[in-house]
């Protein structure tokens, strides 16, 4: 008898196939996915920000790759940095950082927190400390190094400080490091005449006795960089793309970078608008040079030291006291005491737009006591062809050839808004405005000086200025 199969029973069974069959494929694992590194493009450590360099074709130095994964360049919880070497898919990675600030002349301290002779005795291997300018290279980039690495040579000193270029022998200064711990400090103090390397035991600014110097030496040769966009820049990579002599991974540990800038000295401005040299003892000016005009000091050096030559400064001066003074990128203040005559401010400001300004306050405390003036050489040599302008209140002119040393021109007759010197052979003027209670005060005296006499107890406001030419008779009519 043959059995019947109901279609009913038919479909049923089919549904429970089908279900059946999606549960096996649900049950089924998906492929894993392939994992992605995490990466960075800056980190912040000791106190700054730093780019992480990256690069999958082979670039300097080295001839390298450059990793920014995250596993391989990080700073750790305490504040550490880890720079490594690894490999990674047949290639070999180098990692570097480098800092977004440029700090100029001044202290790098690099703090070690790895037995740097493990790391040297891999021929190999080089642990980079240094300033690196690739925006302006020249001379030679701006590059000041502290190294340790043997150079693919296994009987090599381990470290070295260098000024570049490496191929001048006395710009290179090579030694054993050996350590008797962890821990060591690295540095150089860069200053404009000279470059002071230092490498410690331990972890300090200063050795605590000569027990703990490694290795000094100071740098004072010609190839000692002016700061400009430099950056500073640690690195850890393979000399020549050569992989370490072990074929292991290597790992540093750098604790903190350290910038301490350089005392400042009160006594000279320098940049790229003026050079100027203060004398404290006498409250003045001794020295100043325009260098967007003729390049040379203004102020006659041989007239009367004695009395009156300096800007600034009050006949016979002596024994004067700063008292305090502030200098930045663009501008400086400087305070002055004397018990003959009371106080002084100047107010310096500088800039390639506008030049040079200074304003002098004087807070006179005794009457009829002060006698100001300073000398000019125009354009710095008095060659005949320069000229002096006085401009009055009422705006009128009168324009007189100078020649130093000469007789007094009796131009004085107070009403002088402002005086201007010039050289014809050069495109800067500089002179004075006088504030209302000025005009008043001069007697007749060589035209280029812009002196006042006997003035009775009061403040009193004068004001000077080194400029372009059209510039200046703006800034005097102002």
């Amino acid at each position: 008898m043959t059995k019947i199969v109901s279609t009913k029973n038919f479909f049923a069974i089919g549904l429970q196939l089908i279900l059946l069959l999606f549960l096996f494929i649900g049950c089924k694992k998906n492929p894993t996915a392939p994992k992605v590194e995490e990466t960075w493009q800056t980190i912040d450590f000791s106190g700054y920000k730093w780019d992480v360099k990256s690069s999958e074709d082979r670039i300097g130095p080295g001839d390298n790759y450059f990793s920014n994964r995250k596993s391989d360049v990080w700073v750790d919880t305490d504040g550490q940095l880890h720079l490594k070497i690894t490999k990674r898919d047949g290639k070999w990675y180098c990692t570097e950082v480098v800092s977004q600030k440029s700090f100029g002349y001044g202290t790098y301290i690099f703090y070690l927190g790895t037995w740097i002779d493990s790391l040297t005795i891999d021929k190999n291997v080089v642990l980079g400390l240094f300033t690196y300018d690739s925006l302006t290279p020249g001379p030679n980039f701006r590059e000041i190094d502290i190294e340790f690495s043997k150079w693919g040579q296994d009987n090599n000193e381990n470290a070295q400080f260098l000024v570049q270029p490496w191929q001048q022998s006395e710009n290179v200064h090579r030694f054993n490091i050996k350590l008797n711990g962890y821990y060591s400090t690295h540095s150089f103090d860069w200053r404009p005449d000279s470059i002071f390397f230092l490498s410690l035991h331990g972890h300090y600014v200063s050795p605590p006795n000569n027990n703990y110097i490694i290795e000094p030496w100071r740098y004072g040769g010609d190839d000692n960089p002016t700061p400009g966009n430099e950056k500073v820049r640690i690195n850890l990579y393979l000399f020549n793309h050569q992989q370490p002599s072990d074929g292991k991974d290597v790992e540093v540990v750098i604790k903190r970078f350290e910038f301490i800038p350089p005392p400042q000295d009160s006594s000279v401005i320098d940049n790229d608008i003026v050079h100027i040299h203060f004398n404290h003892d006498q409250g003045r000016i001794d020295t100043l040079i325009f260098k967007l005009g003729s390049n040379r000091d203004l102020l006659d050096q041989y007239w009367d030291n004695a009395n009156h030559c300096g800007l600034g400064r009050v006949r016979g001066e002596t024994g004067t006291s700063l008292t305090n003074y502030s200098i930045s990128s663009d501008s400086a203040i400087f305070e002055y005491q004397n018990a003959s005559y009371g106080t002084k401010r100047f107010k310096l400001s500088w800039s390639t737009a506008k030049g040079f300004e200074m304003e002098m306050v004087f807070n006179l405390s005794v009457a009829s006591s002060v006698d100001e003036g300073a000398t000019w050489e125009p354009g710095g040599d008095n060659d005949g062809n320069d000229y002096i302008k006085v401009r009055k209140a009422d705006l009128t002119e009168t324009t007189f050839h100078y020649t130093y040393p000469g007789p007094s021109t009796g131009i004085w007759d107070g009403q002088a808004l402002g005086t201007g010197t010039w050289d014809a052979d050069y495109d800067e003027v500089f002179g004075y405005k006088y504030s209302p209670a000025l005009r008043t005060a001069f007697s007749n005296g060589l035209s280029a000086d812009g002196p006042f006499h006997y003035l009775s107890a009061g403040t009193y406001t004068l004001k000077f200025a080194i400029k372009k030419v059209s510039d200046f008779w703006t800034w005097l009519g102002n």
